[in-house]
């Protein structure tokens, strides 16, 4: 199995950390203070939807449960996204199998939540209605989150009765008794479901959904997900409902294609992987919704010559920022490493998202993300370029383009979500120039010809402090690998507690010995002191107010 795949264990609202629990705690107490609120009640009725409104636009054939058309007008879903027009009827009303392709920040999560959610209400289940399969267990946790907030506010115990989630990280025991109280809807990632399989019963399942299944089948987890089917869906008429970012699998190879047709018989392959998960009873339609990124989105290009010039303009660029979370996308746990501790050293503060961080850390790192923090920083591989909903990112930036075309719409995808505007940034090095123009032949012309632009002696004053900042992040790294692998020496050798701690201390020595300058003083703590002496200055004390468009012979080497 794939790396985010293999574990999972139920989390309810309670366990969720950050703004999502604040949501539902003590939501009673500011609900009654916000109504004292004049101005607030008279902004709530101004935005209050009328119902005959919501029921035209949403239900057309539909007719959604009235429950479900108070909790969008709550969110201010006033209308249906493009693909929730198209998947609807599919799903509620001709019972066809879907199988949809559509861009990050589309609308998918809804159209088969409402399905999922309008069943198990019209039908008062008392048994698993739906499986949501979920690759991650960032995007499975989203999911139910979603999906709760369309039901009336109630505890967190009463919520999770409704729409459980089996995610890693918590202990069997635990999610036995959760699915022994048969909710309706089910959200799982493959690994925890073919652990728990024997307590799933999926005699009553009315929708198997799965969600980001190219993410699914790169990871390898189509294998777990066919076996539990075959084991556990043996028999019944049930609805598969399968969305994708795009349905050729071709396009990892051969990113030609953005007008909805195959590549190369991709169609056919997805096909294929998804016909063992059908009940054989129902006619599969296909959705394609992958024409082209968000209206709402502007795409800058930075040329860089080197590392220190690419950090140089990501700090110049967060500097000026005055609101709005950022994502900064890299290549390798290596770079997010690298890239965080020389942010620190900047004073910027960023937290980082990727495969190596255990489960309570990726968390804590999503909820600062989505705690409203002005100028929030997170710094990513592509564990966080599936499916993760983080409202107010208006920033994303490419720090290392994307390895292939779909994941660029991916990363991009982070923002400009739901009609609103963001900005994705790409920083183009000499070694990312072919990739990149690869990415640009493949959007509509024009699309990658913006360029960034800044204040040239602010990029001065920045790259000075970039090559310092890169220099302590790489002391730091050295300091990390160096204790890593002594600690590892130690425990194969399997040393007492009497013999390590001399062969410690003489590491220790070596150590500093290595970093130490022909002076005696510690070079980190001297270039430490240094930098913070600069990032105490404002980036240019005289700017001259004149933007240039930012280029690699404008922010490179040192002559």
């Amino acid at each position: 199995m794939g790396e985010g795949c293999e574990d999972a264990t139920f989390l309810g609202l309670e366990e969720v950390p950050g703004s999502e629990y604040a949501a539902t705690s003590g939501g009673t107490k500011k609900r009654k203070k916000e109504a004292k609120a004049p101005e607030r009640t008279k902004k709530t009725k101004e935005a209050r939807c009328d119902d005959s409104e919501i029921a035209a636009a949403w239900c057309g054939e539909c007719h959604l449960h009235p429950t479900l058309l108070a909790g969008l007008c709550k969110h201010k879903f006033a209308s249906p996204m493009e693909i929730q027009r198209a998947v609807l009827p599919l799903a509620m009303v001709r019972g066809r199998d879907v199988l949809c392709a559509s861009p990050t920040g589309s609308g998918k999560t809804l159209a088969f939540a409402l399905p999922a959610l309008h069943d198990a209400l019209e039908q008062e289940a008392s048994g698993l209605r739906t499986l949501v399969v979920a690759p991650t267990r960032e995007l499975a946790l989203q999911v139910a989150s979603r999906a709760r907030s369309l039901l009336p506010e109630a505890s967190a115990t009463k919520l999770s009765a409704v729409v459980a989630c089996v995610t890693g990280g918590l202990s069997e025991h635990k999610q036995r008794r959760v699915l022994a109280r048969k909710p309706p809807i089910l959200v799982a990632t493959p690994g925890r479901l073919r652990d728990l399989q024997e307590d799933v019963d999926c005699s009553e399942l009315r929708y198997l959904v799965v969600d980001e299944a190219d993410r699914m089948l790169q990871a390898g987890a189509f294998p777990d997900l066919r076996a539990f089917c075959d084991r556990s869906l043996s028999k019944g008429r049930w609805q598969t409902l399968v969305f994708s970012a795009t349905l050729s699998l071709a396009v990892e190879e051969k990113p030609t294609n953005l007008d909805g047709g195959s590549s190369g018989g991709g169609d056919d392959d997805l096909r294929a992987l998804v016909d063992p998960l059908r009940s054989g009873t129902r006619k599969l339609e296909i959705v394609d919704k992958t024409l082209a990124l968000p209206e709402t989105l502007s795409l800058e290009v930075a040329t860089v010559a080197d590392n220190a010039a690419k950090l140089a303009t990501l700090y110049a660029v967060l500097r000026a920022r005055r609101r709005g979370a950022t994502i900064v996308f890299v290549n390798a746990v290596a770079t997010a490493r690298r890239l965080c501790a020389a942010l620190e050293a900047l004073e910027v503060p960023a937290a980082a998202l990727h495969a190596s961080m255990p489960q309570k850390k990726r968390l804590s790192a999503l909820d600062k993300l989505r705690s409203n923090e002005s100028r929030a920083v997170l710094v990513a591989t592509d564990v966080a370029a599936r499916g993760l909903d983080a409202r107010d990112v208006d920033l994303v930036v490419h720090y290392d383009v994307a390895p292939t075309f779909k994941l660029f719409v991916h990363r991009a995808g982070r923002t400009a979500r739901a009609g609103d505007a963001g900005l994705s940034l790409v920083l183009v090095s000499p070694q990312d120039a072919k990739r990149h123009e690869a990415h640009a032949d493949v959007l509509p012309p024009g699309a990658l010809s913006k360029r960034l632009r800044l204040d040239p002696k602010i990029l001065e004053t920045a790259l000075r402090r970039a090559r310092l900042a890169l220099d302590v992040a790489q002391l730091q790294d050295a300091e990390r690998r160096e204790a890593a692998a002594t600690n590892w020496l130690s425990r194969f050798a399997g040393r007492d507690d009497e013999t390590s701690p001399p062969a410690k201390k003489q590491k220790k020595k070596a150590s500093k010995a290595a970093v130490d300058d022909d002076d005696g003083g510690d070079v980190k703590k001297r270039k430490k002191k240094e930098l913070a002496a600069l990032v105490a200055e404002p980036l240019a004390t005289k700017p001259k107010r004149k933007f240039v468009v930012v280029t690699g012979a404008m922010v490179g080497r040192p002559s």
